[in-house]
């Protein structure tokens, strides 16, 4: 990983973004012609109405595909501004659709058909060759081909190393490195950057990062086997800014203090024997440790990117003077100011202190190490007073992007309604698949040779797809009606956190000990017919497959064990447990929602159907205080609230106006 150096460390390099390369070696066919003034969808549908060497029969349909492309991307980009939409695609008035490749490409990024907009994956498929057909006609987009490397070129030897699905995406760099006038030697990281811009505007529906990460890959083995090949080892650098320094760039006194910190922090040592410091009465969860270790690191970086020599930071103390303090805050007040101011006014979160989560934990790291270190008593209050102006206000409601994320499903009951059937509809194609390799596998006894080991391999392809599908169900399943954490969802084993009755009894809980939740209290979770018609199923059927591969699967019993997603035992990683989750809603579905914001779904239905429910949503959350079930899980919906009291108001009115009779009004308007 590579870290930005501080502003009077670092050499200039060339941006191969913005400068403009003379190619050595032409090359027409690959070039991309200058652009056609298409600057939105409207341009592109009279480019298609009038294009003289498309005939009509394709003209008409390239029109309505691009007029569905428009509608998907002006869809997806009113959903992130939370901005109402057009629906209808006949409706849509194109000329407020911008046609801009890098947009089309960053609104379909990562999202399945049906999160994009469209009825099936061939609809999707599609929609992206017609805006390829129509970018490569108007010269936006790069053609299918890349030009062939001749033997005698510089970077023949890299073909060497090619298959032929490797060969378009290595041909198309070739192709753009020798327009721009690069051989061989000149490639670095910095080319890759460049490049991926270009696969960016240039290309539709590739994934950037996984292009240079193969082209990276095949430069290094071709070093490995081509002594006369570049030694410059590619990295496919992450585009992700790391800007803050390592521990290792101070000096080795800073690192033992962040290192005794650390162990404080982690309440290892209690004993307070001579020599050593007492730990924390209450040791931080490895997370919490982790975080105020990175702020450490954004502290130390903050007085570096001001000027100071990082060989000066020498202890802890040098971060918690009233002067260094003030300026680490500032400078990550500022900064998060002009990231702000560089969104796009829609996009921006008003927030006029420029107080972020990044300077609240800044403060509260900076005070706890006043405390670990000592310090006066006058420079720790001063610097508490210092840490309350950067700290962010206590949520009154969840947070914009949860809200809009949960408006998929306020504003849209349809999804709704797919996402509560959705365990149900994957179980039943699981068992569908499972059927279907039974019968393959019956089939596969009837015949003999190669076409037998074809039926057998077809199916166990259908129960490997079956198995994943019903491991889906109950995942998803379980968030709907229970919505766990995320943590204690990958660690529930069978017999420990999952219990059966036994028997005709159909009663099952789902119960977790002190040491196994966040706030440390008990839980117990009654598992509902449906959810334990998943479970058994699920059980039954499709869990061997999984057990099959988990080495501790007999010790433990994982609901979800690893499977052979990676090497050992222990059950399947929350990051690939969320993925699947978050996969899975997407491509049925066509929402985004993580696992968390099932907790949110929760409590948003519970209070629909039943106002005062409140109580209710803290002992299904687990939370000690209805605190934080109000900032941040309960969709505030102050429309609603007005609409119930108008409603109580009317009411009022009604029954008072049948119980008191108005009294007649004198001459005049005054009564008796």
């Amino acid at each position: 990983m590579k870290h930005t150096q501080p502003p009077h460390f670092v050499a200039d390099v060339v941006d191969l973004t913005t400068t403009a390369f003379e190619p050595s070696i032409p090359l027409p066919m690959h070039a991309v012609p200058p652009r056609a003034p298409l600057k939105t969808f409207a341009d592109v549908d009279d480019f298609i109405r009038l294009h003289p060497d498309w005939p009509k029969g394709d003209r008409d349909p390239l029109r309505s595909t691009c007029r569905g492309v428009a509608c998907s991307v002006n869809a997806i980009l009113a959903g992130e501004r939370n901005k109402p939409f057009e629906p209808d695609p006949k409706k849509l008035d194109l000329a407020t659709v911008p046609f801009d490749i890098p947009m089309i490409n960053a609104a379909w990024k990562g999202r399945s058909y049906r999160a994009a907009g469209f009825a099936c994956k061939k609809s999707f498929r599609n929609a992206r060759w017609a805006i390829r057909r129509v970018g490569r006609a108007a010269g936006m987009v790069i053609p299918r081909l890349a030009p062939p490397i001749p033997p005698s070129d510089p970077f023949e030897p890299l073909q060497q190393m090619l298959n032929e699905y490797d060969k378009p995406a290595v041909g198309h760099f070739v192709a753009w490195c020798r327009q721009v006038g690069l051989c061989p030697h000149d490639v670095t990281d910095a080319v890759l950057i460049a490049y991926r811009t270009h696969v960016t505007e240039h290309m539709v529906g590739k994934r950037p990062d996984d292009v240079i990460r193969l082209i990276a890959k095949l430069w290094n083995r071709t070093a490995q086997r081509e002594a006369s090949w570049p030694q410059t080892a590619l990295s496919a650098p992450s585009l992700h800014e790391c800007y803050t320094l390592p521990f290792t760039a101070y000096p080795i006194s800073f690192q033992n203090a962040v290192a005794a910190l650390e162990v404080w922090m982690s309440g290892t040592k209690r004993r307070n024997t001579p020599g050593r410091r007492t730990a924390r009465k209450r040791a931080l969860r490895p997370t919490t440790v982790k975080l105020h270790l990175y702020s450490i690191r954004s502290a130390a970086w903050a007085l570096v990117a001001e000027g100071k020599d990082p060989v000066s930071i020498t202890d802890l103390d040098c971060l918690v003077t009233e002067a260094n303090a003030e300026t680490i805050l500032e400078y990550y007040e500022e900064r998060a100011k002009a990231k702000q101011q560089a969104l796009p006014e829609a996009d921006r979160i008003p927030n006029p202190l420029g107080t972020t989560a990044q300077t609240h934990t800044i403060g509260k790291t900076l005070v706890m190490i006043a405390q670990y270190c000592e310090i006066s008593p006058e420079t720790l209050t001063a610097l508490k007073i210092l840490a309350a102006e950067f700290r962010v206000p206590a949520p009154s409601k969840p947070t914009l992007k949860n809200r809009r994320r949960m408006n998929q499903f306020l504003n849209d009951r349809a999804k709704l309604k797919d996402l509560m059937r959705l365990p149900r509809k994957l179980m039943d194609e699981a068992l569908a698949l499972r059927d279907q390799s039974s019968e393959a596998l019956r089939q596969a006894g009837q015949t003999i040779g190669d076409e037998a080991a074809q039926i057998i391999h077809k199916a166990a392809g259908l129960a490997r797809e079956a198995a994943y599908r019903a491991r889906e169900a109950v995942a998803v399943g379980i968030l709907c009606r229970i919505p766990l954490r995320i943590k204690n969802l990958h660690e529930i084993r069978i017999g420990t956190n999952l219990l059966f009755t036994g028997g005709n009894s159909n009663i099952v809980t789902l119960c977790f000990t002190e040491a196994e939740t966040k706030n440390e209290i008990d839980l117990q979770f009654y598992v509902g017919p449906r959810l334990h018609a998943l479970l058994r199923a699920y059980i039954d059927f499709f869990l061997p497959f999984f057990a099959a591969k988990s080495a501790d699967f007999e010790e433990n019993h994982w609901l979800f064990p690893s499977g052979g997603h990676r090497r050992g035992s222990g059950p399947l990683s929350i990051d690939q447990l969320r993925e699947i989750i978050v996969r899975t809603v997407a491509e049925n579905v066509g929402a985004t929602i993580h696992p968390h914001l099932f907790r949110s779904l929760a409590v948003t239905l519970a209070l629909e159907h039943s106002p005062d429910a409140l109580d209710h949503c803290r002992q299904l959350l687990g939370d000690k205080s209805l605190t934080i079930v109000l900032r941040h899980y309960a969709m505030m919906k102050e429309m609603e609230a007005a609409r119930r009291q108008s409603g109580f108001v009317d009411a009022e009115e009604d029954r008072l106006s049948q119980v008191l009779t108005p009294r007649p009004l004198h001459r005049g308007g005054r009564r008796p």
